[in-house]
């Protein structure tokens, strides 16, 4: 099924906002490809190196386009633990066995992204070069320092880019497995080595530049430990680059403490509509006891792409409950949010869950 309108929308809008240079990592041996007669040349490497033990290990896949016209590429697997068949991530541990991956947290098949490589090295959106995130905490469980191998295997379909995205899962065209290794170092840390990280990237972060705050924000924003929020918080209310705001909002999100609530709603009454859209988005996944309370409060939005997060939200539970809201929002005075509300219930006569 392919994405509503204002998903794929926000999902540009986040992509966008989090744009970002990440700091050069390792080289590593560029592999070529003709993909339906374009040649593309591919490139895995780590996101920086070494990794401190305990915080999330993320590669980077970038893609060149050689050929002379624009190309769209298809890529699976972005979207969960469910990875579609053509999408796989073999990890090597220091000792030389598998390193062993976590249970799955996820169903489904996974989902797909779609990129475009231009063919002139001037222009800035639709750049010949593209890169994307790899992130490595589904595939492995990395419990000891040392020297890691990964290979990667990806489907990717390839087509002529006309100015709109053609390519859709559902496509017979093609498609070519990509097959591509590197290695990474992974050095101690322990709970120590962890606070330090979090204080050298807090005061980048704080520093509110454009150039090391944005890449110090992704990495502190990928961290799993309670002691980012503090940081955190504080750059939502102080960085006004988006680069850096939406990112640590995003990253606030998967903390259920206080202060990282008192963030979020901050953020909820932020007078940027965007940012307020984003937020809603931050907290329908958050955990907090009163996130369920705020979300809900944020139906009434003046902005009717904040009440569209609330929907999807809402339509994501699909409880008896979500469904009377739901009903109430096919009143809505902005047509998108009526027409969704009203998509939903048509074509889910009955609720899925209990």
């Amino acid at each position: 099924m392919r994405p509503s309108l204002h998903r794929r929308t926000l999902d540009a809008l986040l992509a966008l906002a989090s744009l970002a240079s990440p700091p050069a990592p390792a080289s590593a041996r560029a592999e070529t490809y003709w993909l339906d007669g374009y040649e593309v040349e591919v490139t895995l490497k780590p996101l920086r190196e070494p990794f401190v033990l305990g915080e999330p290990v993320e590669l980077v896949l970038t893609f060149e386009n050689r050929s002379e016209a624009a190309v769209e590429l298809l890529l699976s697997g972005d979207g969960g633990r469910g990875r579609p068949d053509d999408f796989d991530v073999s990890l090597t541990g220091p000792d030389g066995k598998p390193v062993p991956r976590p249970a799955p947290t996820e169903e489904g098949r996974g989902g797909y992204s779609n990129i475009f490589l231009s063919v002139r090295r001037d222009e800035l959106v639709a750049a010949r070069l593209m890169s994307l995130t790899v992130p490595l905490k589904n595939w492995g469980r990395f419990e000891r320092p040392g020297v890691y191998k990964v290979s990667l295997r990806r489907g990717v379909v390839a087509g002529p880019y006309n100015g709109k995205y053609r390519l859709w899962p559902e496509t017979t065209k093609h498609r070519t497995e990509l097959r591509l290794e590197t290695k990474f170092i992974i050095v101690e840390g322990g709970d120590a080595g962890v606070g330090e990280l979090i204080e050298e990237l807090g005061a980048r972060v704080l520093a509110c530049d454009q150039n090391s705050s944005v890449a110090a924000t992704t990495r502190l924003a990928a961290l799993e430990d309670e002691r980012a929020v503090k940081p955190l918080a504080e750059a939502v209310a102080k960085c006004k680059n988006p680069s850096i705001k939406y990112q640590a909002l995003q990253g606030l999100a998967k903390f259920s403490t206080d202060a990282g609530f008192e963030a979020l709603r901050a953020a909820a009454s932020d007078p940027d509509e965007d940012f307020r859209t984003v937020a809603a988005q931050a907290v329908a996944h958050n955990e907090h006891p009163k996130a369920s309370a705020l979300l809900l409060s944020m139906r009434r939005d003046s902005y009717y792409g904040v009440r569209l997060m609330v929907l999807n939200a809402l339509e994501e539970k699909d409880t008896e409950a979500a469904r009377r809201l739901i009903w109430q929002m096919t009143h809505d005075e902005h047509p998108m949010v009526r027409e969704e509300a009203l998509r939903f219930l048509q074509q889910r006569p009955a609720p899925s869950r209990p």
